[in-house]
């Protein structure tokens, strides 16, 4: 069973990575306070994603899409990044 507080923390400090990274883009950022909120939220996507992988299949797979979302949104935020 997964340590639910645990993935709860890692989950919503990712998310507030996330949005600290895009308040940064708002403001038109591109240096490195953007390059370390970016880093700082994929790894801990990668951390979630990790955890979440290695619990049951349902569980993964119901997770899956949620996390697939973020990927997305985190990628999009390295792409811009890479571009400026």
């Amino acid at each position: 069973m997964p340590d639910a507080v645990y993935l709860t923390q890692v989950s919503t400090a990712m998310q507030a990575a996330v949005r600290e990274a895009q308040g940064l883009v708002d403001d038109g950022e591109v240096g490195m306070p953007l390059a370390a909120a970016v880093r700082h939220a994929r790894d801990l996507h990668d951390i979630l994603a990790g955890e979440l992988a290695a619990q049951a299949p349902a569980f993964a797979d119901h997770s899956a899409g949620v996390l697939a979302a973020m990927d997305e949104r985190l990628r999009t935020l390295e792409r811009y990044l890479a571009a400026h």
